[in-house]
Parts: C-alpha cells; sequence; structure tokens
C-alpha cells in the first residue's frame, strides 16, 4: 500500500528533536515536509504552510505542550481538520488536549529518542501486516507459575511473584566481612521498605514477545554489545529477555499496569537488595561463602544466558537468579548511601537520569555478583546481558 505524503505541524520548541525525526522518516523513502528545511528564503510563510498541507494527505502533529499552546499549530491542525486530512497525533511530550483530538488515537512516543520515535510512526503509516498469533507460554514456564492472560482481545502474561513484608533490613557492605566492598556500597545500614512483590526470576523473552508483538515496546536492537537478533532470542523463550533499554523495561511494566489496573513497575534499589539478601546483611543469596554451582557467571563459563530458574539459588524469600545469569534495572539513580527513597532518586519522570543496575551478568565475575554490588548506566544502554524484573505494589 503506498505510503500518502506527509504535512508535519510541530512547536519551535520541539525543532531540534524533530529535525532529526523528520530526516529519519525521509531516510526511510517517505515523502515528508517539514517546514524549517522546505520554505525558501522570501517565501510567503503561511500561504506556503496552507498550500502544502492542502496538497498531503496525512497531518502529523508532533504533540507537546508547546505545540497544543502554538496559535500557528492550531490554525493547522484546524485547517487539516476541516479538509478531512489523516490526522496523526504524536505524543512527543504529556499534553492534555480538548475538542475532537480528545478522540483520536495518538502515537505515544514520550520519552522516545527520535529514531525510535520514527520507527513506530513508520510502522504506523506502513500499515505493516498483523503479526502472527502470539504463541503460547512454553510448558516449562506454566510449570514454574507463569500465567497467560487476556485484556480483550490483547493477550499478556505474567510471572510467579514473591511477597516481601514490610520492614527493616541490612543494606550495604562492611568492609570488615565483605573484603570486595565498592565504596558506593558504604556505609552497610538499615533501610527499611514497604510491602510489595516482586518477580520469582527476571521477565523472559515469552513475556517480552507479547508486548512487542503489539508495538508496545520495542524488540530489543541487535548491536555491538547485543548480538543476539530479536528472533534468535525467540529460539530460546525460557531464557531471559536482554538488550532491553531502561525506556522499554519501564514501558513494559506500564503496559502491563494499564492492562491489568495493577501498580505493576520496576523495583526501587532498595526493594531489589532486600529480596536479595534478606534481612541479615549476608553476600550472597544463599549465604556468605560463594558457591559457584549456584549461578551462571564468568566462573562457571557457560558465556551465555541461561533459563530462568536453571540454579538452585533462591533468597531467603524465595526470589530466584538474583546473582548473575543477566543485569536487572531497578528504578533508582546513583546516589550515596544511606539509602531514602524520599531524597528523589526513585523519580522516574526524568528519562535522562541515569539508573541502577543489579545482580552481575554470565560475563562478569563473583566479585560483581554479590546482592549489594551497585552498577550505573545510561537509560538508553543496550547490553546482551541485561534484562530486569518486574515489581507489584
Amino acid at each position: 500500500m503506498p505510503i500518502p505524503p506527509i504535512f508535519v505541524s510541530h512547536a519551535s520548541q520541539d525543532r531540534e528533536w524533530c529535525r532529526c525525526f523528520v530526516t529519519t522518516l525521509r531516510q526511510a523513502g517517505l515523502d515528508v515536509w517539514y517546514d524549517e528545511h522546505d520554505i525558501q528564503g522570501g517565501a510567503d510563510w503561511y500561504n506556503t504552510i496552507q498550500q502544502q498541507l492542502l496538497a498531503r494527505d496525512c497531518f502529523l502533529l508532533i504533540l507537546s505542550p508547546d505545540a497544543w499552546n502554538s496559535k500557528w499549530v492550531q490554525r493547522e491542525l484546524e485547517l487539516a481538520h476541516i479538509k478531512n486530512k489523516r490526522i496523526l497525533p504524536v505524543l512527543h511530550r504529556p499534553t492534555q488536549v480538548t475538542g475532537f483530538l480528545e478522540a483520536i488515537q495518538f502515537i505515544k512516543v514520550v520519552d522516545r529518542d527520535c529514531v525510535s520515535a520514527a520507527q513506530i510512526v513508520f510502522d504506523v503509516l506502513t500499515q505493516r501486516p498483523a503479526p502472527p498469533p502470539a504463541e503460547p507460554l512454553p510448558p516449562r514456564l506454566q510449570q514454574m507459575g507463569f500465567r497467560e492472560l487476556s485484556a480483550g482481545d490483547v493477550r499478556y502474561a505474567l510471572p510467579p511473584m514473591v511477597a516481601i513484608p514490610a520492614g527493616p533490613f541490612i543494606m550495604g557492605s562492611d568492609p570488615r566481612r565483605d573484603t570486595a566492598a565498592e565504596n558506593d556500597e558504604v556505609p552497610q545500614h538499615q533501610a527499611i521498605t514497604g510491602a510489595y512483590y516482586l518477580g520469582m526470576f527476571p521477565v523472559t523473552v515469552a513475556e517480552y514477545q507479547y508486548a512487542a508483538r503489539v508495538g508496545a515496546v520495542l524488540e530489543p536492537p541487535r548491536t555491538e554489545q547485543n548480538p543476539l537478533t530479536w528472533q534468535q532470542q525467540t529460539q530460546r523463550r525460557d531464557h531471559p529477555v536482554v538488550g532491553v533499554d531502561w525506556l522499554n523495561a519501564r514501558d513494559y511494566a506500564g503496559w502491563l499496569a494499564e492492562l491489568t489496573g495493577q501498580p505493576w513497575r520496576l523495583p526501587g534499589e532498595a526493594e531489589w537488595e532486600k529480596a536479595a539478601r534478606g534481612t541479615d546483611g549476608r553476600i550472597f543469596p544463599w549465604g556468605n561463602v560463594w558457591e559457584m554451582a549456584r549461578t551462571n557467571t564468568s566462573e562457571a563459563r557457560v558465556q551465555t544466558t541461561t533459563a530462568v530458574g536453571a540454579y538452585d539459588n533462591g533468597s531467603p524469600y524465595g526470589v530466584y537468579d538474583m546473582a548473575g545469569n543477566v543485569w536487572q534495572w531497578t528504578r533508582s539513580q546513583p546516589r550515596p548511601y544511606p539509602y531514602l527513597a524520599q531524597d528523589g532518586r526513585e523519580d522516574m519522570t526524568d528519562s535522562r537520569q541515569m539508573r541502577v543496575m543489579r545482580g552481575g551478568s554470565y560475563a562478569n565475575s563473583v566479585r560483581l555478583a554479590r546482592a549489594a554490588f551497585r552498577m550505573l548506566s545510561p537509560p538508553d544502554t543496550v547490553l546482551g546481558d541485561l534484562g530486569f524484573r518486574l515489581c507489584l505494589g
């Protein structure tokens, strides 16, 4: 099906992002008109806008508060509406709208970089054929307590969850007991959490596949740091999904929250660490002494992910794979101890902030698999040994 020529409307405050967004669409072969590049010097600006808008079938609105409050954008939107153009609002920043736009389905790209946002819009515009029906959960995962559910026509999966009670626990490291302790793990201190539930295992490929299939998240890209293609990952569906950046991990939890009406999210650092080591400050989930047979780190020489739950390494609460196999994103920003969730480190609104990963992986040594070890990384990090785990509550 041919793609109609596109008119892009935007606010000047979004110009830098929009320039890259339009460039990406053009590189994909789309016919896109965009005022910053296409109006020649001396041209009658508003007449040119009208002519180009009327000559194009699709009106693509880069929606942000600045765009919504712009009288020029409003004029363009009104003209597109009067002339029955196909209007596609691309939600770049959260915006409260009124009028006929409330009834139009948005393409949500909030916090997306311009390239990945353009890919999402391209998929909508090209109206790619619907993917094949989602595969059922692997029998092994069903036996482990994973459940397949549906909300209307959308299918999804939920993992077995472990209840973690409210109360204090010992967080961080004491260098006198743990000679591998890092500077950002001290001082060891008492931290307090509320009650919550944590996924018994990291999110699997099978679970993530449901969301990727309907476009709720992006398929993990193949990169130098993530050598597996998505197709290769789907051949081992009971393994942890990898190559997922923090934004997509956040969006996956948000997708489940929308479908279920329950508060699915990423865990904070304290929630992750408490579930991993219990309340007594142990170094590893099973105790204070390293046991190579209990987990997939570089010492095991597996050199890739293993299926979730493949090792007997449950924490005092019965949470598995908290040491080795794959790194796991948390919601937390890397700030010094003592840990205080109220100091802003759990703020999810700024998607540019560094975030903390926990747990170590198959590519790392035992030192990084300690329950107290903290690794920080930019939110757009994509690694072949990086996944995430769900929290509820």
